[in-house]
């Protein structure tokens, strides 16, 4: 099978679907679903068996939106693969490392975690701070810190001795490919022992791959060092998968995992690996040379799970947000595409997991993207200078609009509520039922009828839209030719609204019941502190406007970053802190919310919107 612009060509096994062959061959191409043929989203262009030639600006086509040629586009799940076929690929969303942006941010700011934690540890106040010092002559010991995710993983290079961070890098999870969801990959993984090594491979080269990336940017003020220690921090699927651990009591109930306490492993018997002595040099050719070793004894340590599905990752957050030294009553949620829920009362904490899905990675969204270039991320329903309503859209890195990341769903579907285009219950409304709303005619013409049902047009080409402040744009959009301006459309589909409510409710019906479970209301609440790369760039009061957190005082809910992140270097960096997070593994409940009496009760009530 030969891949016409990417000049490739790839073997094909007997029974290969394209998908199967992409994989093989290490080609990123969206599929949430993993070829179940569910997502839609693993486009391909067939050509003819010559090889048919492609002209002009034909070869620029990356959906099946913007396909302005008459190239037909098929699913590579559901298509049999052939060695003469001939494929064309759409192009890959240049995605944006929020995580480690995020990352940064926190270390670098004077956060109030971080002033609490160089209280706690007794530290100087640069602890676990990116290091600003001039280049080391001689070696240092060093670590490397992974939350491994499951959309995205995360490495940090640490210096050990002075209690810094050299650099932070993360990169998408190559296990994306057999699905959006940790369950499709569990699924997967369960099938057969070649299976369960794919997987584990998968995240172990990934691991690799930023281990030299982090040893090049680190360098340059570390020239030579000895990488003692490795710390990993994950869900508990995902932790089973880097051990090569079965997943099969982990995806049916009890949820019972194959091991809990902290594990303690060779590097090398692991996989991670960097070859000793080898040479690590920085963008510039006449850079001294520097060495990084990893020697065979280096430890690969994975902290504690707390239950079958609440994993170390959290566990680390609580150590970064140091919730346990906290007074009063907290709630602490990651929101990713588990939705995992920690409820602080006085001594006590409590844990459970959402099932939330992936929509808000928009992977079950019908034009739903990773937060990359071209992804509204933000959208507000302004009066412009005529009062008349328009639709405000924020774009990653000032790219024309290709589709809709998680953040800016939440904005979506907060602003058709207060727009009452949609109604309590979800419903977009006709145009007809609109007008007797009261709802201004420059919207009602956005809600149009299309083969998915009816929709809300957030953006039709030729339209105006905002770059993202968050980016560094490489260009202004006066600098955007007319003729780049697509002619197609960006919208927001009655089915996607469906997805947000069950992925919305299935959270907030988690924080209603462990409140319940300690006797608590949202009011008694001192804080709501919200972690992840998804949690830190939504708008809090869209969140709250959906009913994904609970309305309450402004000022009450915090994004903390990339807790996770900042946890497994903290447990790496501080004997004491690993030892706290081991004691809190052993004594922390884990809620299983199926059991819950009313759970299921509060799920569907949470379901609907509040108006």
């Amino acid at each position: 099978m030969y891949i016409k612009n990417l000049n490739k060509v790839c073997r094909v096994k007997k029974g290969d679907t394209i998908l199967d062959v992409l994989k093989r061959e290490k080609i990123d191409i969206p599929s949430p679903c993993n070829g179940n043929g569910t997502c839609g989203k693993c486009k391909v262009a067939i050509l003819d068996r010559e090889g048919g030639e492609l002209k002009g600006k034909e070869l620029e086509i990356e959906s099946e939106a913007n396909n302005k040629s008459n190239l037909k586009y098929q699913l590579a799940c559901k298509i049999s693969a052939e060695d003469d076929m001939v494929i064309f690929l759409p192009k890959n969303d240049k995605e944006v490392d929020r995580k480690s942006k995020i990352s940064n941010e926190l270390y670098r700011t004077d956060f109030e975690i971080k002033s609490q934690l160089n209280n706690q540890v007794g530290k100087k106040s640069n602890y676990v701070e990116y290091s600003d010092e001039e280049s080391l002559t001689g070696s240092c010991r060093l670590g490397i810190a992974f939350d491994i995710g499951t959309t995205t993983i995360v490495g940090m290079l640490c210096d050990i001795e002075n209690g810094c961070i050299l650099n932070t890098i993360s990169k998408r999870n190559s296990q994306c490919a057999y699905g959006a969801d940790i369950i499709s990959r569990a699924q997967y993984a369960n099938l057969s022992e070649e299976n369960s090594t794919i997987m584990q491979n998968k995240v172990i080269d990934d691991c690799n791959e930023i281990i030299l990336q982090l040893c090049e940017a680190g360098s340059k003020k570390r020239k030579e060092g000895i990488i003692e220690s490795v710390f990993f921090v994950g869900n508990t699927i995902m932790s089973h998968l880097l051990l090569g651990k079965s997943t099969k009591k982990l995806v049916r109930f009890p949820f019972k995992p194959s091991f809990s306490e902290m594990v303690k492993i060779e590097v090398n018997k692991l996989g991670i690996r960097i070859k000793i002595g080898e040479a690590v040099q920085g963008n510039d050719v006449k850079q001294k040379e520097v060495k990084y070793t990893m020697p065979e004894s280096t430890q690969a340590v994975i902290l504690p799970n707390l239950g079958g599905q609440v994993g170390s990752d959290i566990l680390a957050g609580i150590l970064a947000v140091d919730l346990k030294h906290r007074r009063g009553n907290y709630l602490f949620i990651d929101i990713g595409t588990n939705g995992e829920i920690v409820l602080k009362k006085d001594e006590m904490m409590i844990t459970c997991s959402t099932a939330a899905g992936p929509a808000f990675e928009g992977a079950s969204i019908f034009q739903g993207m990773r937060a990359a270039e071209g992804a509204i991320e933000a959208v507000n329903i302004v009066q412009d200078g005529f009062n008349e309503s328009i639709v405000q859209c924020s774009v990653i890195g000032c790219e024309m609009p290709v589709g809709i990341c998680g953040s800016g769903i939440i904005d979506v579907v907060a602003e058709l509520l207060k727009a009452k285009i949609i109604d309590e219950t979800g419903r977009i409304l006709t145009q007809e039922e609109a007008r007797a709303m009261g709802v201004e005619e420059e919207l009602v013409e956005r809600i149009i009828t299309i083969d998915k049902g009816l929709a809300f047009i957030l953006y039709r080409g030729g339209e105006v839209f905002f770059p993202s402040l968050r980016q560094k744009n490489k260009k202004k959009i006066s600098d955007i030719a007319n003729d780049d301006i697509r002619n197609e459309m960006i919208v927001i589909t009655q089915k996607d609204i469906r997805e947000i409510q069950l992925a919305k409710a299935a959270i907030y019906a988690g924080i209603v019941t462990l409140l319940k479970k300690l006797g608590l209301s949202i009011n008694d609440l001192d804080e709501i502190l919200v972690a992840g790369a998804f949690g830190n760039y939504i708008n809090i009061k869209s969140a709250a406007a959906i009913g994904l957190l609970p309305q309450t005082t402004e000022g009450k809910i915090i994004g903390v970053g990339n807790a996770a992140g900042y946890g497994v270097s903290l447990a790496m960096l501080n004997k004491d802190l690993m030892e706290e997070a081991c004691n809190l593994a052993e004594r922390m409940e884990q809620i299983e919310l199926s059991l819950e009496e009313n759970f299921q009760e509060v799920y569907i009530e949470s379901m609907n919107f509040i108006i």
